[in-house]
């Protein structure tokens, strides 16, 4: 009997062995996941946002779309691609998924910001203030949304207004790093 107990222990400990080999880093995990149940959209969106935090933006990018035709409800992978649209440069499919994200969650703050940066690369500032707007009605205490605001209103030349925005940040949050510098660089540019 007691051949067998350590038999089992032996077996159990090589089981665990081969299991920490392959779950080492979550590439792996979600890898292995995603190949035994391709069905599963969350090894998918896991996966993605692996590879879309790992710069391998085109392979977050085809996992994203993997997850989404498995769920397609799930607002945070429409506004993970969409990010992964706006990394790579492709605004137009970027606010496509950020709108998409917006319609499931229309009370989610992070793809109305999202869409803010890309209406204001477009150049489209009063998108980018609606949207910004938008987040803050949503949650006043959004310093992202008011450092981006100010962003928008700098592109403008809207030197007030930028100030003003950076200032609500900084009144949220005192030490925020973006608001902090961007006012600052207002600063040295004399207004």
């Amino acid at each position: 009997a007691r051949d067998a107990v350590i038999v089992v222990l032996i077996f159990y400990s090589m089981f665990s062995v081969i299991r920490n080999v392959a779950w080492r880093n979550s590439c792996v995990l979600w890898s292995e996941m995603a190949e035994h149940y391709p069905d599963n959209a969350l090894a998918h969106s896991n996966l993605a946002s692996w590879f879309g935090h790992s710069g391998l933006v085109d392979k977050a990018i085809s996992e994203y779309k993997i997850a989404l035709r498995l769920d397609p409800d799930y607002a945070e992978d429409y506004n993970s691609l969409g990010r992964c649209y706006y990394e790579k440069g492709m605004l137009d499919d970027a606010i496509r998924e950020f709108k998409r994200a917006l319609i499931i969650d229309p009370d989610w703050t992070d793809p109305y910001i999202n869409l803010g940066a890309a209406f204001g690369k477009k150049g489209l500032y009063q998108n980018a203030i609606r949207c910004l707007t938008e987040a803050i009605k949503i949650n006043p205490r959004n310093v992202a949304a008011y450092n981006n605001l100010g962003i928008t209103y700098a592109k403008m030349e809207d030197r007030e207004a930028a100030r003003k925005a950076w200032e609500k940040a900084l009144e949220i949050t005192p030490k925020y790093k973006e608001a902090q510098d961007n006012l600052e660089k207002l600063k040295q540019q004399g207004h």
